[in-house]
């Protein structure tokens, strides 16, 4: 048995209940195996009803965190930095899809930062002044 890369799901038609799941694994053969709950073990993919393809899941369930390391996020009104919070992580999903999550101060939530524009809000690299306007 093989590990799957995060993200890799069975596709199945939607008349049968289930359109996704995800491939756990895959048999030395090269089957993908996705996890039954009526036999609580996994299965060849194929054995569901329905089954159409292996994809890739469009879930932005996070599959990897990375440490933020000096980046941080600005939010900007009429031109200028209002508040800059430190990133403190980035989440990253079976896409690829990074997403930030910062913090305003030690001890405080964390929470994700969507809606970056590079105009109100945006991302600054490490050990760099101001963002370009």
């Amino acid at each position: 048995m093989i590990a799957a890369t995060p993200g890799t799901t069975a596709h199945y038609n939607a008349r049968y209940g289930d359109t996704e799941r995800p491939v756990l694994a895959w048999s030395t053969s090269g089957a993908p195996l996705v996890f039954s709950t009526y036999k609580n073990k996994l299965v060849p993919a194929n054995e569901y009803p329905g089954f159409e393809r292996i994809g890739t899941s469009a879930d932005p369930t996070p599959t990897h965190v990375v440490p933020g390391q000096g980046w941080r996020i600005e939010y900007v009104v009429d031109g200028e930095v209002i508040t800059s919070s430190p990133v403190v992580a980035f989440t990253v999903d079976a896409r690829g899809i990074a997403t930030p999550l910062a913090q305003e101060e030690p001890g405080c939530t964390v929470w994700a930062v969507t809606g970056l524009d590079g105009e109100k809000v945006r991302l600054v690299p490490p050990h760099q002044g101001a963002a370009p306007q």
